[in-house]
């Protein structure tokens, strides 16, 4: 009672002095205010049992109610939160009419029975959670200095098995599930959460209470975050009505349990560190020895791993726009085993032209495709449109009698889900245009990233080309789609669920990604809330097999300091074995910590998806082309190329540096146990095998670092001297002397933007993925991107192929000009392009190659040997009668000894860890190539120059580049 007098006067103080809204909040939600700002003109009230399907003839009267108040304009009830949400005049006094909604929302309670039901669950980024976790933090830090006062004062401790038996509570998932079913999970979490503060603060382990308090950093950043989120969204919704307003959705039980993940499997054995401490009990008689043993059971490093990686990941994700309406989806990330997309996210709403199926030959096809995006309206499908004798309307208002064959092909398209439309001149139907549904640009980054999580599933009914996308499994959507995510979850699987709408859907999978376009209602119940661009969404489905790896190093890593910790309890005499196995525990903790940080924090600093480039380029006439680009035969001035340059072009990746690259040397499977292993020895004694282990562990990482940079620095500079110029076209140029079409200038590639146009000749490279303008007997070798070794004809006339092989139309960047000459328009540079884009979804799918599987096998082969021989040789010692100090050293010394160091550095490091940009042919020249694509003469060469200046050349020392050296034959390779 006297505290809540003390927030509620703490409160009045801080409503009449200027301190940010947010301390307000929190203040005020510390003192028990059921109100929550979250913008100007909008205030959340929680209502109890606002959330249950009993409560909807309270919420109408609420509604009723609240909106009779003069400076309140909207009332809508948000059942799925349980929350009101109130729009009000911004002028008025907000705390004045929070107490009066506050007071009727009060009697509505009373009056409907509801004055004792449960408020529904705190929203992330909530005031109480936030005011929640700046309390921990405190009690955490008081807990520190506690500790380390009564060190200073040569206190009594507590015996150190007693915050290790409330640990060990907290993680094992049933004795936690228990006691939250039994008092609620606030209660739960002062219960463990406050007294193993208070137990580790008076048996004097301050290292754990600062371990802890860096945790609560991390998840009130994340509160924060969230927090920020919401106010985003609701800024971005002030104008919208009726986005809130939703009943209760009905919750139903998982119908099997959610499958255990890595930290679960575990956790699971956290009871076996009590028998093992009441064996020790039994058998050494000695309660300081056992626990020492209990001590070193406690997983903690499994947990504090995911629950840092989600904390960060979550901040980061919520700085990027993700809306997170339950926190707990982030933490079950690395247990999805299954991704359902709904097929409708994989569409952007719009239609697009697939074909156009000639059925006369009166014409030819290019004209019919031409005429077809000339006249179709892909806005109004269903609209007649006439162009001279030229029209299109759809082909069920085709009133002339048609062909058996004609309408059995209509009938077919039909079948396959288009809108099939009849093109038509002069009275004669001359060809069929099919529509079909335009695929989101990210729809196959998004099935690329869910394939790394495992099964991928498209729910409800896709059109042709949703169908060639590779999926593992199609199942029913619409009003079914629950019903879909429920059979997969009884097959064993964890679901993520993307989707628009089917609220109820996206409840009951594990973690409900719902889109959201701007003013639209969302689909409440989901769990993660984001837009329909679908960059959000992939970055979720990608952060989920980082996630799971995360957790399986932090098992890893809980295990490796379990077993530390066991060894030097049994090792230590008896007073130092609590002692030196929270050492351990509390190293593999901060371990955890560390990489799960680190993976959160590198997980958001992934590229961008590419998003794919559904425009027709290759069927559009040449003006439709440079109208569509703002641009123009003379190209674009250098004002608009530097904008587009800006807007479009993505910044290089930063490369890794030398700390960076060496800490990344250090993420193998054998880390770990080498690292207890030099603690181990550290400890019993053995100062200088720990000493040579870590030497070598780290002499190891850093010159594998360092080839690494020096590898990437090298292939830049490559790329960097073998560069060449390209021709394109400027309209200042032109200008200044005298040409219509535009003068030239000498650019590289890494310059050009869509709507740039260059000129190309034979022997040229083609830079980015161009459109033929003009054409005078040009043949290209396209062997890089196709693979065919015949050189293909091009044309300015449009292309109606489908196949990028066929599109003569076309120029693709990694492409060669064989033969005559060309101008043409850039559509695409950079990972834009169709080489880069499936370069990016080959590297983002990267596996072992053959070198770094045959590693992996034997290290996989050689640790276990190395540990099985420490086992032997310390059984054998103590059957000797040494002490089980001197055992346990000798046996260290021995599987460490073992144990090939330089066997996780990979033997792919000498490369680059990335695929390396496409190197540029060599430079243009005016003599014809063979149809091998090979042209004698001269070519610039790069060569070594053993006397040259290593510091002279920047990023790649020893190369020479020699222009037009004269060569007739192949180039050597240099010994």
């Amino acid at each position: 009672m006297q505290l809540s007098r003390l927030l509620g006067t703490a409160a009045q103080i801080v409503r009449v002095l200027p301190a940010p809204a947010t301390v307000r909040d929190v203040v005020s939600a510390a003192a028990g205010s059921r109100a929550e700002r979250v913008g100007p003109g909008r205030v959340h009230i929680k209502v109890r049992g606002l959330h249950t399907a009993e409560a909807v003839p309270m919420a109408r009267a609420l509604e009723t109610v609240l909106s009779g108040i003069e400076a309140v304009s909207a009332v809508e009830a948000n059942a799925v939160l349980g929350r009101l949400v109130v729009t009000h005049d911004p002028e008025v006094a907000v705390d004045e009419l929070i107490a009066e909604v506050a007071a009727a929302v009060e009697e509505a309670e009373r009056l409907h029975g509801f004055d004792r039901a449960h408020f529904a669950p705190a929203m992330p980024g909530e005031a109480t959670l936030i005011a929640r976790e700046a309390a921990w933090i405190g009690t955490a830090v008081a807990g520190c200095g506690v500790a380390v006062a009564g060190r200073m004062v040569r206190a009594v401790p507590l015996p150190p098995g007693v915050p290790a038996l409330l640990a060990l509570a907290d993680v094992t998932p049933w004795i936690r599930a228990g006691v939250e079913r039994g008092v609620g999970a606030p209660a739960a979490d002062l219960i463990f959460s406050g007294g193993g503060a208070l137990t580790q603060a008076l048996a004097q382990q301050p290292t754990g209470l600062a371990l802890d308090a860096v945790h609560r950093v991390t998840r009130l950043a994340e509160w924060r975050a969230h927090r920020e989120a919401w106010s985003r969204a609701e800024r971005g919704q002030e104008r919208a009505t009726g986005v809130h307003r939703t009943d209760p959705l009905e919750r139903p039980a998982r119908p099997v349990p959610l499958p255990p993940g890595p930290i679960e499997q575990l956790l699971r054995l956290s009871p076996v560190s009590l028998a093992a401490s009441l064996g020790a009990l039994a058998i050494s008689r000695n309660a300081r020895q056992a626990q020492g043993v209990l001590v070193s059971g406690v997983p903690r490093a499994a947990r504090l791993g995911r629950e840092v990686f989600a904390a960060r990941f979550g901040k980061a994700a919520a700085g990027r726009g993700v809306v997170v309406c339950d926190a707990g989806a982030l933490r079950r990330l690395d247990r999805v085993d299954a991704v359902v997309i709904d097929a409708s996210a994989l569409r952007t709403g719009r239609l697009m032209i697939e074909e156009v199926v000639p059925v006369s030959d009166a014409v030819v096809a290019q004209e019919c495709h031409e005429r077809a995006h000339e006249l179709v309206d892909l806005a109004r499908p269903g609209r007649s449109r006439r162009v001279g004798e030229w029209m299109v309307l759809p082909f069920g208002s085709w009133r002339p009698r048609v062909g058996r064959v004609v309408r059995e092909r209509a009938d077919d398209l039909h079948r396959q889900g288009t809108t099939v439309l009849a093109l038509a001149r002069g009275g004669e139907l001359l060809a069929l245009v099919s529509l079909v549904p335009e695929p989101h640009p990210l729809g196959e980054a998004l099935v690329s990233a869910a394939h790394r999580t495992g099964l991928v599933v498209v729910a409800g009914v896709g059109g042709r080309a949703d169908l060639r996308l590779p999926v593992d499994r199609r199942v029913a959507g619409g009003r079914w789609l629950q019903t879909s995510v429920r059979r997969l979850q009884e097959e064993g699987y964890g679901v993520a669920l993307i989707s628009a709408r089917g609220a109820a859907a996206l409840a009951a999978a594990d973690v409900g990604v719902g889109l959201v376009s701007p003013g639209d209602r969302p689909p409440w119940g989901a769990h993660l809330l984001c837009g329909r661009d679908l960059e959000a969404a992939w970055m979720i489905v990608d952060a989920m097999a980082v996630a799971r790896q995360v957790s399986m190093r932090s098992a890893r890593i809980a295990a490796v300091g379990a077993t530390a910790g066991l060894m030097l309890a049994a090792a230590s005499t008896a007073p130092q074995a609590p002692r030196r196995a929270l050492m351990a525990v509390n190293a593999a903790s901060l371990c955890a910590l560390a990489t799960g940080a680190y993976a959160g924090q590198a997980v958001t600093r992934r590229p961008s998806p590419v998003p794919a480039d559904r425009t027709p380029w290759h069927a559009w006439p040449v003006q439709a082309v440079l109208d569509h680009l703002d641009s123009s035969l003379s190209g674009i001035d250098e004002a608009q190329a530097a904008q587009r340059r800006t807007g479009d072009q993505r910044a290089e990746e930063t490369p890794a540096g030398l700390a960076r690259a060496t800490l990344e040397e250090l993420d193998n499977p054998l880390t770990p146990p080498l690292a207890a292993g030099a603690g181990i020895s550290a400890v019993v004694g053995s100062v200088m095998d720990a000493a040579l282990i870590a030497t070598v562990l780290g002499v190891n990482a850093f010159m594998s670092g360092a080839q690494r940079i020096g590898a990437d620095r090298a292939v830049r500079g490559l790329v960097r001297l073998s560069s060449v110029p390209i021709r394109l076209r400027r309209p200042e140029t032109g200008a200044e002397t005298g040409a219509e079409a535009g003068g030239e200038v000498e650019v590289t590639a890494d310059e050009l933007v869509p709507g740039d146009v260059i000129a190309l000749a034979a022997g040229d490279a083609v830079p980015a993925d161009c459109r033929v303008l003009s054409a005078e007997g040009l043949e290209v070798d396209e062997s890089s991107l196709t693979g065919e070794s015949q050189l293909v004809a091009k044309q300015a006339r449009p292309s109606v192929a489908r196949a990028v092989a066929d599109r003569r139309s076309m120029l693709y960047q990694g492409t060669v000009v064989a033969a005559g000459n060309a101008v043409a328009a850039v559509v695409a540079t950079g990972q834009r392009t169709e080489i880069g884009r499936t370069a990016r979804l080959v590297l983002e799918e990267r596996r072992p190659g053959g070198v770094e599987m045959r590693l992996m096998a034997l290290t996989r082969a050689t640790l276990p040997a190395s540990l099985a021989a420490g086992a032997v040789l310390m059984g054998m010692d103590l059957l000797a009668g040494r002490t089980f100090g001197q055992a346990l050293g000798s046996a260290v010394s021995l599987a460490v000894a073992a144990v090939p160091e330089g066997l996780p550095f990979r033997g792919d490091r000498g490369g680059t860890g990335h695929s390396p940009p496409p190197v540029p042919p060599p430079r243009p020249g005016a003599q014809p190539v063979d149809g091998r694509g090979a042209r004698p003469g001269r070519c610039a060469v790069l060569r070594q120059d053993r006397h040259a200046d290593r510091g002279a050349t920047a990023g790649a020392p020893g190369l020479r580049r020699d222009d037009d050296a004269a060569h007739q034959g192949p180039v050597p390779l240099a010994a």
